[in-house]
């Protein structure tokens, strides 16, 4: 019996042995004990490509999801690689990695698509800035603003290049927010001007206006006369005899004229009505010829006299004096102190047609379209809507 047991000992031996080897091999065999290179790198490059998307900055909770993912996968990978070879089990490895990649590859898309938008923004705000400060420029340009409102016109121009210098750095969000600034900063000014400009779409104002025109050219049609309306929102001045239209010229104002003139040097054109008080031809007055209105009349002594009273004007302000339709003109810009100015060629076809006591009446508008009733209904859209002042 001593040799059948040690032959069935024997056996079995040999048996367990088999099994250990063959459980030994089988993770190897299998698989499960081959580090996960390929894995590991794709992961490493995922997460590198966004890192280079920035996405740290773009899209940061997604980085923030990445790498932790990564630094997982890579701890379970080395995990393994400390361990006897026939211990090691690389398959959560394996998952953890696949999970980096994806999560890297998610960090890098949002990295990029929130760049895009983010520049897409930056460069829309920089853009509407440029517009509402060359806008609000071309607006002081019919009006004198106060010095506050100038000088953070010249903030804003400055907030704007630094805009644009962070938009060229890719700082987006910078540049918006120093974008929005500059548009802030003009506020006042465009309220200014928007406050300056309603009166030439208010009916009561508008209404004075057309009175106005038409007493004039009913004079003309009859006295059989001439008589000049000025008209500041269409910038010309036309030339009526018996009541027909029969000259229309182009016409440049004082450099602050959307405002009624009230006092001496304030830049403004007066509005009213006035006659030809002297004819200066040339070598009498010092632009080529001129037509001397007699402003101020009793109406702008008046005004002048409340605004004094309401401290409006300074207190020794004086009303002024001195103002013409006069030739120079043509320039192409609002120029004068408050004076009309015309072409040479055309005071030259004007002068001629008209005598001392010939009526000029000067009106804002009729309450048609131009430039300063559009720029009043413009503004006060923006007002509204928040488009713009905001």
């Amino acid at each position: 019996m001593r040799p059948v047991v040690a032959r069935i000992l024997l056996y079995a031996g040999a048996s367990g042995l088999v099994l250990l080897a063959g459980a030994a091999i089988f993770p190897v065999v299998t698989g499960r004990t081959s580090a996960p290179a390929i894995a590991r790198e794709s992961a490493r490059s995922a997460v590198t490509a966004a890192r280079d998307a920035r996405a740290m900055l773009w899209a940061p909770e997604e980085w923030a999801a990445a790498t932790a993912a990564l630094d997982a996968a890579l701890l379970e990978t080395r995990r393994n690689e400390l361990s006897l070879v026939v211990l090691r089990d690389y398959r959560e490895a394996r998952d953890l990695l696949r999970e980096a990649e994806a999560a890297g590859n998610t960090a890098r898309q949002a990295a990029m698509a929130n760049r895009e938008t983010a520049r897409a923004s930056a460069l829309e705000a920089v853009e509407r800035a440029d517009e509402v400060i060359l806008a609000t420029e071309s607006l002081t340009g019919a009006v004198r603003i106060d010095p506050p409102s100038r000088r953070a016109l010249r903030s804003a121009k400055m907030s704007l290049t630094e805009a644009r210098e962070l938009w060229d750095d890719e700082q987006y969000d910078e540049a918006r927010d120093r974008a929005d600034r500059a548009v802030g900063a003009v506020r006042a000014a465009r309220e200014l001007v928007a406050t300056l400009a309603a009166r030439y779409v208010d009916r009561d104002q508008v209404r004075q206006w057309r009175r106005w025109k038409e007493d004039t050219i009913q004079w003309s049609r009859r006295s059989g006369g001439a008589a000049l309306l000025i008209d500041k929102n269409d910038r010309q001045l036309t030339l009526y005899v018996g009541g027909k239209a029969v000259e229309t010229y182009r016409a440049e104002f004082g450099f602050n004229h959307l405002q009624q003139k009230i006092r001496s040097g304030d830049g403004a054109t007066p509005e009213g009505r006035y006659r030809i008080i002297a004819k200066k031809d040339r070598g009498r007055s010092k632009y080529y010829r001129a037509l001397e209105i007699d402003y101020p009349n009793d109406d702008d002594r008046s005004r002048f006299e409340r605004a004094r009273r309401r401290g409006h004007v300074p207190a020794n302000a004086r009303p002024g004096g001195l103002i013409e339709v006069h030739g120079d003109g043509g320039r192409g810009w609002d120029w004068t102190r408050g004076c009309v100015a015309l072409s040479n060629r055309d005071i030259d076809r004007l002068y001629p047609r008209v005598q001392v006591g010939t009526p000029v009446t000067i009106i804002g508008s009729d309450g048609g379209q131009g430039r300063f009733s559009d720029l009043a209904q413009s503004l006060k859209a923006e007002k509204e809507n928040g488009t713009r002042l905001d």
